[in-house]
């Protein structure tokens, strides 16, 4: 990832965010088109607001690195609690092999909303997801492409969706493979709204006047730590 790039002026830096945090938030000084953005942080405004956590009864002093999703459900204030199932990559065959009702499925993959529509349908009553790497990915849980409307609710997950990093694997790995029914407790909660958001705009202006231009844009999916749609890229931009 470039944590700093200086092209005519334009200053963007990873500030406040390390190299493990991967989602970069960009600091925009100079060479913005809205006064009002200049000098702020372009990713401090999150739309889905989510807190999440993961214990399992036989290791109650472990610790895991977790996040929830966008569109997952919230779980009340105690959690989610059911034995664990794993269902390997969460394909349609492991699944249909898995007796999930009643059950938290563990998926060996990042979050996908299909998965979870697969697992809902099921009968589990959450899902916990383990990526192969040392941060959680950040993932949206909806199918619909673009922005939910009423009409799409029954499309969203119903169930409380949880990731964790390959470490945190590691530990449901031991407990499955060691002892039958592992309980575990999901706790999640997640906000879903509208909030403004900062879209940084920056203009590298001709040296003789012309009508001709160039123009290059990206987006962002996701921000927060895990994200990586689509931060590299919009540094690079930047």
């Amino acid at each position: 990832l470039i944590s700093l790039l200086n092209l005519r002026g334009i200053h963007a830096t990873a500030a406040g965010c390390s190299i493990e945090d991967t989602a970069l938030r960009i600091d925009a000084r100079g060479g913005l088109d809205e006064p009002e953005v200049a000098g702020q942080s372009c990713h401090r405004m999150p739309l889905f607001g989510h807190e999440a956590a993961l214990a399992i009864d036989s290791a109650p002093g472990e610790s895991f690195h977790v996040t929830t999703h966008p569109y997952a459900a919230t779980t009340p204030p105690d959690g989610a609690t059911a034995v664990l199932a794993d269902v390997g990559d969460g394909s349609s065959e492991a699944i249909a092999k898995a007796s999930l009702r009643g059950k938290i499925a563990v998926v060996w993959d990042m979050a996908l909303p299909w998965v979870a529509e697969r697992v809902e349908a099921a009968g589990a009553v959450g899902m916990v997801n383990v990526c192969r790497n040392r941060l959680p990915h950040e993932m949206c849980m909806s199918n619909v492409w673009g922005t939910p409307e009423p009409g799409d609710l029954d499309q969203l997950p119903r169930i409380p969706i949880i990731s964790t990093d390959e470490a945190g694997g590691r530990v449901l790995r031991a407990a499955l493979t060691s002892q039958r029914d592992v309980r575990a407790t999901v706790r999640a909660s997640v906000w879903t709204g509208w909030a403004r958001l900062l879209l940084p705009v920056a203009r590298i202006r001709p040296t003789r006047p012309t009508e001709e231009f160039g123009l290059v844009g990206s987006h962002y999916d996701s921000w927060h730590k895990g994200a990586t749609d689509t931060a590299a890229t919009d540094a690079l931009l930047l």
